[in-house]
């Protein structure tokens, strides 16, 4: 049975050896722990920002009387720009199970409130 390689058989031992090394090398970093980036925005801001934008939502839809930058108010009351709550969701979309944690949370904060009432 004849070997088979990914590297053209004309190519010294040495040569693959040393293509594979430069190889495993240069994809090492994306299996690294370090190359896994912060969450722009802490995770307990996130839940307060979302708890308040998702009661603002709520409101809007059943009274229609929230004042147009409400959202904004919201986020600038807790220290984020639009771009950084953008910037949030952006990695959270990238980040699905860490952000399915954040809106649990955030609806456990609903709920409490909830029953606080």
């Amino acid at each position: 049975m004849a070997k088979t390689s990914f590297f053209p058989p004309s190519l010294p031992a040495c040569t693959r050896r040393t293509l594979l090394a430069v190889l495993l090398a240069a994809m090492l970093p994306a299996c690294s722990s370090f190359s896994t980036p912060e969450p722009p925005v802490a995770d307990s801001t996130l839940v307060e920002v979302l708890v308040e934008l998702q009661l603002v939502s709520a409101r809007s839809d059943l009274y229609r009387d929230v004042p147009p930058g409400t959202r904004d108010s919201v986020l600038v009351r807790h220290g984020l720009t639009k771009a950084d709550f953008e910037a949030a969701m952006r990695y959270y979309s990238e980040h699905p199970e860490t952000f399915v944690e954040i809106y649990t949370n955030v609806l456990d904060r609903i709920n409490e409130e909830r029953q606080g009432e």
